[in-house]
């Protein structure tokens, strides 16, 4: 993952990532539909870091962060574009990381935990 083939290459404090592929089938084998999966990739909160701009990369390497690393970054931050491979890239701010992440987590609501005493 180390190379650059969306094509995009970001300036000053801007970074790039490689968006998480939705699947198109569940684990069971049921299409999912497009609607729910365009609604999961706005919520997708996980990239692969491609690039970065000059200042973007210095603030990424200050915290420890290299390309190849999964990033987790705010819900809606930045834009997402369509690389030249195909896949799909989002370009934001680099105050928009918020940490370096060891899995995909899965953030939404699963119901209601018992309080314990």
């Amino acid at each position: 993952m180390a190379s650059n083939d969306a094509g995009l290459y970001p300036v000053e404090d801007r970074v790039l990532l490689r968006l998480i592929e939705v699947e198109e089938k569940s684990a069971g084998g049921i299409v999912i539909p497009k609607q729910t999966q365009d609604n999961e990739n706005m919520a997708s909160v996980h990239g692969y870091f491609v690039a970065a701009g000059v200042e973007g990369m210095k603030r990424m390497t200050e915290h420890g962060l290299q390309i190849g690393d999964l990033i987790l970054f705010a819900k809606y931050a930045g834009m997402v574009y369509i690389g030249k491979d195909g896949l799909r890239y989002r370009v934001m701010n680099v105050t928009d990381v918020v940490a370096k992440s060891e899995g995909i987590f899965d953030s939404s609501f699963k119901g209601r935990q018992p309080l314990r005493s």
